[in-house]
């Protein structure tokens, strides 16, 4: 159910959801007499939840109904404010929520380890339950073949006490039939990609592979849910040719960009230096951001952000660490509360793609 706060200041259109998927006295005492177990208060996207609306609603529910109530979010539902507030969570509590809802670490931008393990430890301290959920589709492959590739893939990553292996696998992507089909060649040879597995990453409800493709020297990101027939068996024997055998993986040193520690605090950082899973070398990014806003910038990159100066009443500049073809797309979805001010390549970057789209549009 949920719980549609009319007053909130939406960051995106309101989708308007049935009465019936609404949080109103009339579905608690409905779900009272269909005899649930349990309701969940929170919001989908582009409703206008807010942790204030969940609050009110949990004092609501407990009029009516008696079973137990799970309350909060797994992202931001179309409000610009933190998703896992601690001040919030203590309302809920004491509010009467018997579980506290939350998104699993990593899968809205900036929500860290630390963050979530602290909510947790208070949850519990003070009599609730924690559920930390992934709150985005879970596309691609089956939830079996994901299991069994990222265990093949953390196997070649710790292979040889941690020195690792090469991976090799085919990857696939959607058609218009919504079928997953796999990549080919130009002659319609299935293509067989061998890289450098390093980390594995949650980025947005889906895991990715942090590794380095063989013949480059930067970065790459492969979606693990759109992966094939993995295997650690990449090479030729020399000694039988009809053998395939593991090779050695490329150090992490002779790679750019590449964490040569992971940790909760690495992975947050580097998480948010490239946003939507973007490669290429993360620069320093001056941006000009409305003053109102700075839970927007949070959620993306979580404390790391350093203010520079107040420009006005309304504005603010502040310089954050980014992948620029990333802070391109994400200057370009939020242009409404910011703007880029350096480096000029990327600012010009942006006039050309606003350029561009008004020609499309026009």
């Amino acid at each position: 159910m949920e719980p549609v706060d009319l007053d909130a200041d939406m960051m995106e259109e309101r989708h308007t959801i049935a009465s019936g998927r609404q949080a109103t006295a009339s579905t608690y005492q409905k779900a009272q007499e269909l005899g649930f177990n349990f309701i969940c208060l929170t919001g989908n996207p582009g409703v206008g939840v807010s942790n204030k609306s969940i609050c009110a609603a949990i004092k609501e529910a407990k009029k009516y109904f008696k079973g137990l109530i799970i309350a909060g979010k797994m992202h931001a539902a179309g409000i610009d404010e933190p998703i896992v507030d601690m001040n919030s969570i203590k309302e809920f509590i004491e509010a009467g929520a018997d579980v506290i809802l939350m998104p699993a670490v990593n899968t809205v931008p900036g929500l860290s380890e630390q963050e979530v393990t602290e909510a947790c430890k208070y949850i519990k301290a003070h009599g609730a339950l924690s559920l930390s959920a992934i709150g985005t589709s879970q596309e691609g492959s089956d939830e079996a073949t994901v299991r069994e590739n990222l265990r093949l893939i953390q196997e070649a990553i710790e292979a040889d006490g941690g020195r690792g292996t090469k991976i090799a696998f085919h990857f696939n992507g959607y058609n218009e039939k919504k079928e997953l089909v796999p990549r080919k060649t130009e002659n319609g040879k299935l293509m067989t990609y061998i890289v450098n597995p390093y980390y594995v990453i949650l980025y947005d409800g889906k895991y990715y592979l942090v590794c380095n493709k063989d013949n480059h020297d930067d970065i790459a990101f492969y979606r693990i849910d759109l992966m094939s027939d993995v295997t650690s068996k990449t090479k030729t024997s020399v000694m039988n040719k009809k053998k395939t055998v593991s090779e050695m993986r490329k150090p992490k040193r002779e790679v750019n960009g590449i964490p040569l520690e992971w940790n909760s605090n690495s992975a947050s950082q580097f998480q948010s230096e490239h946003m939507y899973m973007f490669y290429g070398d993360a620069c320093k990014i001056r941006i000009k951001i409305k003053n109102t806003r700075y839970t927007l910038l949070h959620d993306f990159f979580g404390n790391r952000y350093t203010f520079l100066q107040h420009i006005d009443e309304q504005w603010d500049e502040v310089e954050v660490k980014c992948v620029p073809s990333a802070m391109e797309s994400w200057a370009l979805q939020c242009s409404k509360y910011v703007e880029v001010l350096e480096p000029v390549e990327l600012r010009n970057s942006i006039k050309e793609r606003c350029r561009q789209l008004m020609e499309r549009y026009t």
